[in-house]
């Protein structure tokens, strides 16, 4: 790879999709946009030969964007960081997910201790919450932290749902879109759905997404959803249409457990097609969703809380779409537009060099 830039961004790019990703990809795409050229090396379409291109290439950039996950950013920081120890190069770290604090805590003792060492070197790091920023700063002192939350692409076409108010709801149609896993919460969307009753009002849900390769639970799904006489499995939905898509809904519902969520980008999407979202009040869920402002929150394994919040929803039409209202509105503070702007800006006032004219500074 032949530098044509002082920047390297490192991390998976889609597709495939993945949340790191998609959101590496509004990063390159909009930094591009704004006359920032930014070489890459992805780490899912180049394994296993991104690694060794990194190690040839370590020299080369004055300014490196990690954008990886777990194992990405154990593996990573031992080699980038002394770079920036020894020499004017400068890091930023954005860490995907929800478990980073967690990762540090479950290594041995001194293991742990050198890898706060290496990430107390990075000139900044970007935890998608506030939640995840406070719990970092308790144990990496020495840098920077600030919040940068999940991003994703504005619609070529905005929304145009008219969302007008009505006397009371006669379908209230919901979905779900991700991966297929029972710590999504899966088992309890059906189970309320299942078990939904209101005098006025019919439910219907539909899910979306792909299974985990060799999941038995792909079994156990399939034949509870078939039993469900008003709940549908309709398969994956390729990402570039999964808002014009889920724009034909009424809700969207997050009913997952999973240990590890950190800024479900999926939210995002929800927003962006005007659908509040009812997610369990899980790890940082409660700072996306805003309880009766943009959805719903509900107890993580509850069947009956989450069916009594679908029925809140058939109760109240006018809160409702309200609801629609401020979350479609709510979408605009997540554009790849808004939050690179925003990281831009972060990293040019901790004094990186990031003109758009500026000549290029190689072979540091």
């Amino acid at each position: 790879m032949v530098a044509e830039s002082d920047i390297l961004g490192i991390g998976p790019l889609a597709p495939p999709v993945s949340g790191p990703g998609i959101k590496n990809s509004c990063i390159k795409k909009k930094m591009d946009d704004l006359g920032i050229s930014i070489d890459w090396v992805d780490t899912i379409n180049r394994r296993p030969s991104a690694f060794l291109e990194i190690l040839q290439n370590i020299n080369e950039y004055k300014y490196y964007i990690i954008s990886v996950s777990t194992n990405g950013r154990l593996a990573l920081s031992p080699v980038i960081i002394p770079k920036v120890m020894t020499s004017p190069a400068r890091a930023a770290l954005i860490p995907a997910g929800g478990q980073f604090m967690d990762e540090i805590n479950k290594l041995p003792f001194l293991i742990r201790q050198a890898y706060i060492r290496l990430f107390n070197n990075f000139d900044i790091i970007y935890p998608q919450t506030q939640g995840l920023k406070v719990k970092l700063e308790t144990t990496l002192s020495e840098t920077r932290i600030k919040k940068l939350p999940n991003m994703r692409f504005k619609p070529e076409t905005e929304n145009s749902t008219q969302f007008n108010d009505c006397a009371e709801l006669n379908e209230l149609n919901v979905v779900y879109v991700g991966r297929l896993v029972r710590s999504k919460g899966l088992d309890e969307l059906l189970g309320a759905t299942d078990q939904f009753g209101h005098p006025t009002t019919k439910l219907y849900t539909h899910i979306y997404g792909d299974f985990v390769d060799n999941d038995e639970y792909k079994g156990k799904f399939l034949e509870k959803v078939n039993e469900i006489e008003n709940a549908e499995f309709r398969g994956k939905i390729e990402h570039d249409s999964v808002i014009t898509e889920i724009s034909q809904y009424d809700a969207f519902v997050f009913p997952s457990y999973y240990y590890g969520e950190g800024f479900p980008g999926v939210i995002v999407e929800a927003y962006m097609a005007g659908l509040p979202v009812i997610a369990t009040n899980w790890n940082y869920n409660s700072e996306v969703v805003s309880h009766r402002e943009t959805g719903l929150l509900f107890d993580p394994k509850d069947v009956d809380d989450l069916k009594k919040k679908l029925q809140w929803l058939c109760d109240h039409p006018s809160e409702f779409i309200q609801m629609r209202k401020r979350a479609q509105l709510q979408s605009k503070k997540y554009t790849a537009e808004s939050v690179v702007n925003r990281l831009v800006k972060s990293l040019m006032n901790i004094g990186w060099d990031l003109s758009p004219d500026r000549s290029s500074q190689n072979n540091i």
